[in-house]
């Protein structure tokens, strides 16, 4: 595999009329560190945040190619409010795992010109062993049903002066300018893969897994953008812009339910107005910018980000006719928060998305400590508020020690959001963490968690996922450790 990824590569560089060095090289994993900025200021440069994925300092003229493979299985344990609802019952413990792929190829033309590609490979199982009305108590069957997909698939091209230009499907600056937020430590706590143990998803429910705060989530990266990255300035600030036109990924086509001879098109990726409710909430023409600052003062790492988003969202289309009586005239409705408004309730009245995020950490001699605010006018994650819904907004705060191949640390947020739209008050979602990982060798990394996490709405039960009286506070505690495997 190695002699054939070099033949590949010069030949690729012999096409390209540069020089026909290549390297496939072995990327070990370390231990996730807090960055700590040099002391010095330099001449611009590119971030190093911000270089592509699995880069490499390239010498004029040279191609890099790279291919990783990565394995992750973890024993966990769990028990939550919503474990045993109404008869049913989950086991409380088990394993849980993933292999994933990450391909990409950096370059630098003679005349200094920046430019490659990257993308990952996932896979995804939905059914569960024996499900469907004739399926079998065995796992074999369904492990055909698995599919592969891609992820943070991009090319790019710039240089070390101007900047780089991402195009196709990645983070803007809301997930790749984030500090602050600690979801480094381990596997990632409520951002990672232990707490997949307990994912109210997985029992076809709302459940008692609270929400991750943060725009660094699929939401975010899967959507087709074009994201500009600058020069790092003096080696201490950097700035990101982003533009997403829809919340289309770069493989879609406009996928639309079919026009009908009572009905319009609906669902379409880069719908502008819409007579389907569903399509109301989805985003569009969504802008984010960031700014960021790191630097030492007299060995104390200090690193700071201020970001912002600003979007649209689809239309509601009226003027019903007999042929297609769309959502109906405008009317008047009471929302959660007690304010009269226009339209329909959570179908026809929604507001533009904005939201800000900033965050702060310090590093000395190991010791990482710091937080982050984020909020505005979005309702879950980066979907658009109804009209007098309440505003987002959480804080989180952390710490982390490094030495070595050793890191602990720990994490605390709380969420506030309208969450469903009919109910008065905001939804609450909380979550602690406590990690630790330690590198066994170059490739080999071992991971422990415990998270807690707790939701509370009034009068929302938590186990069907709509108004109810029972299960309107619900939490999880969840244990578990395992290795990650990256060669």
């Amino acid at each position: 595999m190695r002699k054939l990824l070099m033949a590949s590569v010069a030949v690729l560089g012999a096409s390209l009329g540069i020089a026909q060095a290549a390297e496939v090289s072995v990327v070990n994993p370390s231990l996730p560190q807090q960055p700590t900025p040099p002391a010095a200021p330099a001449t611009p440069a590119l971030s190093s945040a911000y270089k592509p994925p699995l880069s490499s300092t390239l010498a004029p003229g040279q191609i890099v190619v790279r291919m990783e493979l990565q394995y992750n299985m973890y024993l966990a344990a769990g028990w939550s409010s919503t474990q045993n609802v109404r008869g049913d019952k989950m086991q409380p413990y088990g394993l849980l795992g993933y292999p994933r792929f990450y391909f990409g190829f950096d370059a630098q033309a003679t005349n200094g010109l920046l430019y490659g590609t990257y993308f990952q490979i996932r896979d995804n199982s939905t059914n569960a062993a024996g499900s469907g009305t004739a399926g079998n108590a065995g796992a074999s069957g369904d492990s055909t049903q698995n599919t592969l997909f891609f992820r943070n698939e991009y090319g790019y091209i710039g240089t070390a002066q101007l900047g780089i230009l991402r195009v196709g499907a990645s983070a803007g600056p809301m997930g790749n300018m984030i500090t602050g937020a600690f979801d480094d430590i381990a596997t990632g706590g409520w951002n990672g893969d232990i707490n997949d143990w307990e994912n109210g998803a997985s029992y076809g429910q709302q459940g008692s897994f609270p929400n991750w705060p943060f725009m660094d989530v699929g939401a975010e990266y899967t959507t087709a953008k074009l994201v500009y990255i600058s020069p790092k300035f003096y080696n201490m600030f950097d700035a990101s812009l982003s533009y997403e036109p829809s919340t289309g990924t770069p493989a879609d086509t406009q996928n639309c339910t079919a026009a009908t001879t009572t009905a319009g098109f609906t669902n379409c990726n880069n719908q502008s107005t819409s007579t389907a409710a569903n399509d109301l909430q989805r985003r569009r023409n969504t802008v984010e910018a960031g700014v960021r600052f790191g630097n030492t003062f007299d060995g104390v790492g200090v690193n700071a980000s201020v970001v912002g988003l600003y979007g649209g969202h689809v239309n509601a289309g009226f003027s019903p006719t007999a042929s297609n009586p769309g959502l109906g005239s405008f009317s008047s409705f009471t929302a959660g928060n007690g304010l009269t408004v226009n339209g329909s309730k959570g179908t026809t009245s929604f507001e533009n998305l904005w939201a800000a995020m900033g965050g702060l950490t310090v590093t000395y001699a190991g010791f990482t400590v710091g937080g982050s605010v984020i909020g505005g006018q979005y309702n879950g994650q980066l979907a658009a508020l109804n009209q007098g819904g309440s505003e987002s907004f959480t804080w989180l705060v952390g710490g982390e020690y490094n030495i070595g191949p050793l890191q602990v640390g720990a994490s605390y947020y709380v969420w506030k959001y309208q969450g469903y739209w009919t109910l008065p008050g905001r939804q609450t979602d909380s979550g602690l963490m406590i990690g630790t990982s330690y590198n066994i060798a170059p490739g080999l990394n071992w991971y422990a968690e415990y998270l807690y996490g707790q939701r509370y709405k009034g009068d929302f039960d938590f186990s069907t996922g709509s108004p109810g009286p029972n299960f309107n506070n619900a939490h999880v505690n969840i244990i578990g450790t395992g290795f990650g495997w990256r060669w």
